[in-house]
């Protein structure tokens, strides 16, 4: 365990929290800081380190050198607001009651920093809006006026400082949120930080990005239609990714500048998957499957990766557990940080993802309502669409020009039978995957004799949780005839 953080454990055993404001005080300063950077769309396959030779992530790509870059991390949901309140909370979101985005995080469920500012950390979100204190028409004012104060936004009373960055130049008014954020700090207390960048989220902008790619010299993956308008999206896609890269960088240079990179963990994570082919808003891989790079002070592990299934669920007890805290009864997310360290550990068997609707308003398709889940093991997936009968829509780009020139193009029978068959063809209830064979989750083998074993296993574990989790979708579990 490296001197740090061994040194944080001691002293918390000798000083608990319990023994008041006195022990606070004297113990404050031996924490490590902890950096949490979260981009906002971003799959994992879209990141240097993780493969990818087209896209320009160097800070990344360094920083994986320097930390422990999580090979298989998974959110809890496919979109923003369940899948963030996991990362600050360690609970999934069925059971925090957190599925919309109209809706407020509750009072009495805990978010990481209210856990840190109990040993003295100064605490602060920055950045792209947190999504934890509900948006779109819940805040018109006549529907507010019917709320009790338990019911309204309330996460601004939960840390110490708290800004939130709009378009234009998000980027660069996180940056200066960061500086003011440590300017605020009291030299003696350890910081804890959420930094949110709003790349790659869509929709792309004019502003330079510093290492731009040529669409022409892409590698489109099987999923893509080849064509210029597809080809265009991703590298502006790649391009934003590019920039946030550079972001990031820019954040870590100030932690140097002020003599706190050394004493600081840096953790770096992606909220949900890309705006993409079968990305956010799918519980396909490209939907929850995320970068997680964790890097600790003075570790001797540095550069290693780690290969075990975690969950974004698992981010709150880790990091407690890294700074020496015991980890509160409520949190359901499981440490995995013991294998940062190096040590032998029992990862996780499964990960579990939910998808929610994605819509404070009225529903109009899939993309803004779809309710799914999925449970996901060392080498398969199995998804359960509960409302199949709904098409697919991609989400934050079914009006795009390139999109609506898919659908003309299916329309026409011009589109191969792969993409006509992924994006415009009918959903199956169910679908189970594996991993290891096909990991563009391509072939179906649902219902097949040679997969029944695995799909009866996946489909146990996930009622399971569904009904620890108090699930409102029936499980998927079927009928007997007649029924």
């Amino acid at each position: 365990m490296p001197a740090t953080l061994q040194a944080c454990l001691v002293l918390v055993l000798l000083c608990p929290v319990a023994e008041g404001a006195a022990a606070v005080e004297e113990s404050r300063t031996t924490y490590p800081n902890i950096l949490l950077v979260v981009s906002d769309d971003h799959s994992a396959p879209h990141v240097g380190c993780y493969g990818n030779p087209d896209v320009r992530t160097p800070v990344l790509d360094r920083l994986s050198q320097h930390g422990i870059l999580c090979r298989r991390a998974y959110v809890t949901a496919p979109q923003c607001v369940p899948s963030r309140a996991s990362i600050l909370t360690g609970r999934m979101p069925l059971e925090i009651g957190l599925c919309r985005f109209s809706d407020n995080l509750r009072r009495e469920v805990k978010i990481l920093p209210e856990y840190l500012s109990q040993v003295g950390y100064f605490t602060g979100l920055c950045g792209r809006a947190y999504h934890l204190d509900g948006s779109g028409d819940a805040n018109r004012p006549a529907i507010r006026a019917l709320l009790t104060q338990d019911e309204l936004p309330n996460i601004k009373e939960r840390v110490d400082f708290c800004r939130v960055a709009g378009h234009p130049n998000l980027g660069e008014q996180a940056l200066k949120q960061m500086q003011e954020f440590l300017d605020q700090k009291p030299a003696d207390r350890p910081f804890f930080l959420q930094l949110c960048w709003s790349d790659p989220h869509r929709g792309w902008d004019d502003a330079p990005k510093p290492d731009p790619i040529d669409p022409r010299q892409l590698t489109l993956p099987e999923t893509y239609p080849d064509t210029p308008g597809v080809r265009k999206d991703l590298a502006e896609y790649y391009n934003e990714i590019n920039r946030l890269d550079a972001h990031t960088g820019r954040a870590l240079e100030v932690l140097r500048e002020r003599e706190l990179y050394d004493n600081t963990i840096v953790v770096f994570i992606g909220d949900n998957g890309g705006s993409q082919f079968r990305g956010k808003g799918t519980l396909n891989e490209l939907g929850i499957w995320v970068p997680l790079i964790i890097r600790l002070p003075h570790d001797e592990h540095a550069g290693t990766e780690l290969t075990p299934l975690v969950s974004a669920e698992d981010l709150v007890p880790t990091l407690l557990e890294a700074i020496g805290l015991s980890i509160p009864s409520e949190i359901t997310g499981k440490s995995f940080y013991p294998g940062l360290a190096g040590r032998d550990y029992e990862a996780r068997e499964y990960v579990f993802a939910e998808r929610m609707g994605h819509t404070a308003a009225l529903p109009v398709n899939s993309s803004a309502f779809d309710l799914g889940r999925a449970v996901v093991s060392e080498r398969f997936k199995r998804i359960y669409n509960c409302i199949w009968q709904l098409p697919y829509t991609p989400v934050d780009f079914d009006h795009a020009p390139f999109f609506n020139h898919l659908k003309k193009r299916n329309g026409a029978g011009e589109l191969s039978e792969l993409h006509s068959r992924l994006y415009f063809s009918d959903r199956a209830m169910f679908e189970l995957y594996d991993l290891a064979e096909d990991p563009l989750e391509l072939n179906n083998l649902a219902g097949s004799a040679e997969a029944r074993e695995v799909e009866n296993r996946l489909r146990t574990v996930l009622s399971a949780q569904m009904m620890r989790a108090h699930d409102f979708l029936p499980p998927p579990i079927p009928g007997k005839k007649g029924w």
